[in-house]
């Protein structure tokens, strides 16, 4: 029986008509607070605020048992931090009453700053999300909540994790973009960026923030496709000696550094937001990824290309990331015609697929996993969307493949 279920259990327990007396030592109840946070913090790229309510429940909960838990429960409780911007917000006829949200980030900033009877909590903080929803902000509502976000940031100096999304086009999350070059956090890991807006200012101050924070081992950045993140080519040469993961476009991956990345094993490729474009599976990003990224282990993300085929079709080729045992590969086909960065091709085969597949291992040595995600739309008077997978496994000992076609 593990230690969270007793907990829970023991939780369900307070809501009944009689208090059962539990008091375990000081110690014990810290192990059995942190239970109760997902403390893993590369599971907290993708937490929603409904767990994390969840999860404050519960910590709530205990800590209103008695003094010894109280003091165990809040700094577990602070150590994670949603501020939703917006989602409090009332709308009244045409008027967004923005009233409660603004309320809500004033005190706790003021329970942040804590003074001589209260305690200050925030610097327990180890994982902050910002998300700023489109709503529309008059000009002091901006200014009280952006004062408020400004604050708790630069109260929190233990921040492991940080994750913003500003969605709003209102000043606000330009401002909380531009404030980051000020903020410095020594222990920070993770930072997620998910800000499709093209504005050189706030590319100016991440620019400057990533500078600061090179020992980062996972980035994503959700970047417009024409945002310029170019850290390659700066005077002082930039690197990244933890950087084990990177999500974002191919080009602001390939602008983290003008040096290879020794340790990145996991590179994710986004599409590009207009028109789902992917970069093309060919010879020459297929070099530039080796080069920047010798140690990759995981590729996911590039287009699968006739010039690809073609490059495998050919007796000379070269071993290449030598490391790499997961490649994940997409292919877009609309009537039976292949569209790649707006150029149309006929579909490849599956003759055509199988046989690239099966050439894998000359020049990825240790692969073992390759998937092909394939999107057919065919345009009758209703649209048909079909995915399939073409999962390919390679057993090197053995030296058999197992190949599934999935509809």
């Amino acid at each position: 029986m593990s230690l969270r279920y007793i907990m829970l259990s023991f939780l369900r327990s307070l809501r009944g008509p009689r208090r059962p007396s539990f008091n375990p030592p000081e110690e014990l109840c810290g192990l059995i607070a942190k239970e109760l946070r997902d403390l893993d913090n590369a599971n907290f790229r993708e937490k929603t605020k409904e767990q994390w309510h969840s999860e404050n429940k519960n910590l709530i909960a205990l800590s209103l048992v008695s003094k010894t838990w109280r003091d165990e429960a809040l700094p577990v409780l602070w150590s994670e931090l949603f501020l939703d911007a917006g989602a409090a917000s009332a709308v009244v006829g045409d008027h967004v009453d923005h009233g409660p949200i603004i309320k809500k980030y004033a005190a706790m900033l003021e329970l942040a700053k804590g003074n001589g009877s209260t305690r200050s909590f925030v610097h327990f903080a180890k994982r902050l999300s910002i998300t700023l929803d489109n709503v529309f902000w008059d000009g002091t509502a901006n200014e009280k909540l952006t004062a408020s976000i400004k604050g708790i940031l630069s109260l929190a100096p233990r921040l492991q994790c940080l994750r913003i999304a500003p969605r709003s086009f209102q000043h606000t999350s330009e401002d909380i973009i531009q404030y980051l070059p000020q903020l410095h956090f020594p222990h920070l890991t993770t930072l997620y960026v998910d800000d499709r807006k093209h504005n050189d200012s706030s590319e100016e101050a991440l620019e400057i923030f990533l500078r600061n924070h090179t020992t980062l081992e996972n980035l994503t950045l959700r970047l417009a496709e024409n945002s310029i993140i170019d850290l390659a080519y700066v005077q002082d040469i930039v690197e990244w000696p933890n950087l084990e993961r990177f999500e974002g476009l191919l080009s602001h991956a390939l602008a983290l550094s003008q040096n290879p990345i020794l340790k990145l094993k996991d590179l994710y490729i986004l599409a590009t937001e207009l028109g789902d474009a992917r970069p093309a599976m060919d010879a020459k990003n297929l070099r530039a990824i080796a080069q920047r990224f010798p140690a990759l282990e995981t590729l996911n993300g590039l287009a699968m290309s006739p010039l690809f085929v073609s490059y495998m079709d050919a007796e000379e080729k070269r071993t290449c990331l030598p490391k790499l045992r997961e490649l994940i590969l997409y292919e877009s086909v609309t009537d039976g015609v292949s569209v790649l960065n707006g150029v149309r091709y006929a579909e490849l085969s599956d003759g055509e697929v199988d046989r690239t597949l099966n050439s894998l291992p000359r020049i990825f040595p240790d692969i073992f996993y390759v998937v092909v995600c394939k999107s057919a739309v065919t345009r009758r008077p209703r649209l048909l969307i079909n995915r399939t997978k073409t999962i390919k496994l390679f057993d090197a000992p053995e030296g058999t493949e197992l190949l599934l076609t999935l509809a």
